[in-house]
Formats: C-alpha cells, structure tokens, sequence
C-alpha cells in the first residue's frame, strides 16, 4: 500500500477562533511556497459544530506568500473556481491553518467572476478592529487575485488543473496496490 499524504485544513477569523475545518485533504504538491492537494468527499466542519461531507472532488492551492486561496469545486454539472482572500497558510505537523478574511470570489468554468461578502468584510473589519494596513493588503490581494485569475495563472490554467486532477486519480489508485 503507498502512504499518501493528508493533511486537515482550518479557516480562523482573525483573533484566532476557529471558522471551519476540512478533515482529510491528500497532498499532491508541496514546497517552501505552496501547498496544492485534492479532497473528495471529506468531513467539514463549522464554527457551531455542524458538520456536512462534500459531494465533490476539489482540488486546493494555498500559498505561503499572497493572501489568498482558490479552491476548483468540480461539479459535474457546473465545476467553478471558490477563492477566499485570506492569510498565507501556516503548517504544523499535518494540519495547515488560515485566517479567512471574508472576501470571497466566485468563478465560473468561463471565467466570470463574482466578489462576494464585501459586507460581511466590512462588518468584521470594524469587529475586529483591523489596521489600515491590512485592509491595504486584503484589498491589493483581491487585485492579485483577479490578474492571475484574468492571466490564467496558478489553478486558472485548465491544463495544469486537469494535469493535478490526473495526478489525483493516479495515487489514489496507487494507495489501494
């Protein structure tokens, strides 16, 4: 049997709370910069203790270094992009953990784009009493975000997705020999 990697994620809210969490994620890249890795099927759960599995496979890239996240949900029907303005990842043994920033984008399989939560943002950014510095950062990450986005950068590239989503089913088939 091959050892694949996993790892368990957690979102936290700025003073450090805990958001969400998704229990078991396999690892298919990981270096100084960046993780990326695919979960399917996996346990969430929230900040009041619900929990849900998700129906589909997604793949996800965290990066150490910009202040965001995007994860491709591959829906059958209508597979699109979820990106979460948020800190670079932090990793400790087998859990790697964020700070959500509210600010999300939603992307469709052609591209559009949606800026979504802009007031829940607005509503935590008071809460929480962030800097004027942060706040630059979070909106320079959102301009960021929308370039690579735009240039097909990172995930955006249909071929390196399909590329990562091939190197998935391959150990996942390779566990199980």
């Amino acid at each position: 049997m091959i050892e694949v990697m996993a790892i368990k994620i957690i979102a936290r809210k700025h003073d450090r709370s805990f958001h969400r969490s998704w229990e078991y994620n396999t690892i298919l890249v990981e270096n100084e910069t960046e993780i990326i890795g695919v979960n399917n099927k996996t346990l969430v759960t929230n900040k009041d203790l619900s929990t849900f599995t998700t129906k589909n496979r997604s793949l996800f890239y965290f990066s150490k270094e910009s202040w965001f996240n995007i994860i491709h949900i591959d829906d059958e029907k209508a597979p699109y992009y979820y990106c979460n303005i948020s800190s670079p990842f932090e990793k400790e043994g087998d859990t790697l953990t964020y700070i959500d920033y509210d600010i999300d984008i939603k992307v469709d399989s052609h591209y559009n784009y949606e800026i979504l939560d802009l007031d829940e943002y607005e509503i935590n950014r008071k809460f929480y009493n962030y800097s004027t510095q942060l706040d630059k950062r979070i909106r320079k990450s959102m301009e960021e975000l929308i370039k690579k986005l735009n240039n097909k950068e990172l995930i955006f590239s249909q071929e390196k997705l399909n590329a990562y989503y091939k190197e998935y089913e391959l150990k996942s088939r390779r566990k199980y020999d």
